[in-house]
């Protein structure tokens, strides 16, 4: 026979403990399935970061079976960074280090640095996965005061600005590598713009002469009006037979001057040390020299046009623009080699990733390279790793490799550019 309401109400207080105990034990063991599935305590536990039970392993130095004690886990989120402050006592954090593509797989996100704090209450060090998070957007307006011969790239995953010393550390040749559409023009706009800007905020627009090759001949236009530089379409004989002759010029000026401070015994560190009103001898101007879409003109494997016995205009032309342009890739390699202390910037970008698809320049002469994504092969033949090989890089994100280290970068949206539809060459 069932119990009637009455009969329920006088164990009322019994009813709301039975109650609260089925209440928190449900929520606690959902609470437990979702944490579980949120930081896959159970792939963790796989990985050896903690363990449920006392269990026997065998130490590797000795060979021997021994008992280890149970470890348990604390894991949470913080922003972006994923915090371990109880895990297994034999893990370090070169366990994590060498744990990361585990990791980042797992949760999904690129880990960008690895960490350790110390804890007050634990002698176990505080482990933290410092991950991706790059803006949604990010301005060119929103990038901090620079001063004369920084060249601004962008943020980095940890939102840390990249910047270049051109003078100070001689970062001024930049090979840019990256398929029509990852965002190459953007890049290298903003790279002029920020520059050029800052020489304009310090009355010193004068220095630097900008000059820009590239055969589309509409991706650059604002900046080199804004900056009053030139715009040259190597594609065109006049074109090609202007640029070289100025970039002939300006290596001859070079060398005349290296080979005067030879000869009296001057080595500044960079020539704006002798740039200065009390010089009394010329030194050559500075060139910001931009070479886009490098494999159009310096692309492997063209050789020497032939000539008739009496050769027409147009087998001439054909020989000049061959002769021009292998002129062109050793003016290029030149400035490339020799040129860090003269204060040139030598900005060269390009689609194939493959250095044999080009006969000029060397690759070798860029010691930064910026790359967007590309297969595993070409990635580890451009940067020694397969960094670039990720699905993630995508418009506007790029791999930037320097001497130091390798890390991911966020270009800067700055303009629309002409003739580029919304800018993503």
């Amino acid at each position: 026979m069932s119990p009637t309401v009455g009969e329920l109400l006088k164990h009322k207080e019994a009813l709301i403990t039975v109650f609260s105990v089925v209440g928190a034990t449900l929520f606690y063991f959902f609470y437990r399935l979702y944490r579980g599935r949120k930081y896959h305590l159970k792939e963790l536990k796989a990985l050896g970061l903690y363990q449920d039970n006392t269990k026997d392993v065998m130490n590797e130095k000795t060979g021997l079976r021994e008992r280890r004690v149970s470890s348990k886990i604390k894991v949470y989120w913080k922003a972006n960074k994923l915090i371990f402050s109880k895990y297994n006592r034999a893990y370090g954090i070169k366990n994590f280090e060498n744990l990361k593509p585990n990791l980042e797989t797992l949760f999904g996100k690129k880990i960008e640095l690895i960490t350790h704090e110390k804890q007050w209450w634990s002698s176990q060090p505080k482990i933290i996965l410092h991950t991706e998070s790059f803006p949604e957007k990010f301005l060119l307006s929103q990038i901090p005061s620079l001063t004369v011969g920084q060249l601004f790239i962008g943020i980095d995953a940890l939102m840390n600005f990249i910047i270049l010393e051109v003078i100070k550390n001689f970062e001024n040749t930049l090979l840019i590598i990256g398929p029509k559409g990852s965002g190459k023009s953007v890049l290298i706009n903003s790279i002029i713009r920020s520059f050029f800007q800052t020489l304009l905020k310090h009355n010193r627009l004068n220095e630097y002469q900008l000059i820009i090759a590239d055969n589309k001949g509409t991706d650059f236009i604002e900046v080199v009006d804004e900056f009053k530089g030139s715009y040259y379409q190597p594609f065109n004989l006049g074109d090609l037979r202007e640029l070289v002759g100025r970039l002939r010029q300006h290596k001859e000026e070079i060398e005349a001057t290296l080979a005067f401070l030879k000869a009296n015994k001057i080595s500044p560190r960079h020539w704006d040390e002798i740039r200065t009103e009390d010089t009394k001898f010329y030194v050559p101007p500075k060139l910001f020299l931009v070479l886009d879409e490098m494999k159009a003109y310096f692309g492997s494997g063209k050789s020497a046009p032939k000539l008739s016995k009496d050769p027409t205009a147009d087998e001439l032309a054909r020989k000049e623009k061959y002769d021009l342009t292998q002129e062109f890739g050793h003016l290029v390699n030149f400035f490339a080699e020799q040129c860090r202390s003269t204060g040139i910037v030598l900005i060269c970008a390009s689609q194939s990733p493959n250095k044999s698809d080009y006969d000029y320049p060397d690759f070798i002469n860029f010691p930064i390279l910026i790359a967007s994504q590309t297969n595993a092969q070409q990635s580890i033949q451009l940067i020694g790793d397969t960094s670039l090989n990720d699905n993630t890089l995508t418009r506007g994100k790029f791999v930037i490799r320097d001497e130091i280290e390798t890390r991911r970068v966020l270009a800067p949206l700055s303009i629309k550019i002409k003739g580029d539809g919304d800018g993503s060459k």
